[in-house]
């Protein structure tokens, strides 16, 4: 009986793993559109503390959060209402499957406030990192252009393959600045390529 009941375990254990996996062409983001977020909090999104605190006194000066727009569409935001130095982003992690190609694609649009101070800069932080079953850092890749915001919604995407050793990915989006600036992103997309 035990026999039996061993070897329908492993014949039926492989088949569950495998249907436990991502699917192709399915967004594995949670709330990818950003429909529940209001000040300092979208759902299954993450604003680490961590650079909010090395700002110091500066920290008073950023704002994040989920909004809705004129035209009720909802996205993510994060802003600084001051011209300060800062590295701010949003996260989210999913569990990876390792050598996979992953696809990510997001909308992002900038205002910035010119400074009457000199020249600032605002570069998008978005990309894709890796973490091990340890929970560390194997790999970042950030997108490779555009190199600078626009005043315009910009569709932008990147593809990465999970190293070997990959056991979560995740995806940031956000922005290095030493402008005042207001960054928003939409339809936030994470997929498995086929």
């Amino acid at each position: 009986m035990k026999k039996a009941l061993l070897a329908l375990g492993l014949f039926f254990f492989p088949a569950a793993f495998v249907f436990a996996q991502p699917v192709s062409g399915k967004n594995l983001l949670q709330n990818g559109t950003f429909n529940t977020g209001e000040m300092r909090k979208v759902s299954r999104w993450i604003f680490p503390p961590t650079p909010i605190k090395n700002l110091g006194t500066d920290a008073e000066h950023v704002e994040w959060g989920g909004e809705l727009e004129a035209d009720a569409n909802s996205v993510l935001f994060i802003a600084t209402k001051a011209p300060i130095k800062a590295q701010l982003w949003w996260q989210q992690e999913v569990a990876a499957q390792p050598g996979a190609v992953y696809t990510l694609s997001v909308r992002m649009v900038a205002e910035i406030v010119e400074s009457a101070a000199g020249r600032t800069y605002s570069t998008p932080d978005v990309g894709i990192y890796f973490l091990n079953a340890g929970g560390r850092w194997i790999g970042y890749q950030r997108l490779p252009s555009p190199k600078e915001f626009s005043p315009e919604w910009t569709p932008v995407s990147m593809k990465v393959t999970a190293p070997d050793d990959a056991v979560k990915i995740g995806v940031r989006l956000g922005m290095s600045t030493s402008a005042q600036i207001k960054v928003r992103f939409d339809d936030a997309v994470l997929t498995l390529a086929p």
